[in-house]
């Protein structure tokens, strides 16, 4: 193999190298770059989500606060369990002053008669 070259030829091939050399840093330069502004994109997305978040956990925690707990709940339905027992208590009471109501009514209407 003969490498008989001029310096022209010298140049071209030096000025191919290096400018092939040139775009590899070139491109990854470009590439770390970018990579950089995709993570700082990134991370500035995932922050707002972050504060997105912790924004709904305030308001729920807020509406938490002011729901009944457990003891509140029990003690609810302890009071409805005597209120139905009373309710039972009136029924039948009315049920007993409704007969004699009635008896009263068919005394009236039959003036004591007997059948």
């Amino acid at each position: 193999m003969s490498w008989d070259l001029n310096a022209y030829q010298m140049f071209q091939i030096g000025w191919t190298i290096a400018m092939g050399l040139f775009s590899l840093y070139l491109y990854f330069v470009g590439k770390e770059q970018v990579r950089s502004k995709d993570l700082a994109g990134y991370k500035k997305e995932v922050r707002q989500e972050l504060v997105d978040h912790s924004h709904r956990i305030a308001e729920l925690e807020n509406l938490i606060r002011h729901m009944p707990t457990h003891m509140d709940i029990g003690e609810v339905l302890k009071r409805l369990d005597e209120t139905n027992q009373r309710l039972a208590q009136v029924m039948g009471e009315f049920k007993s002053m409704s007969h004699t109501v009635s008896m009263v009514n068919q005394y009236l209407i039959t003036r004591g008669e007997q059948k």
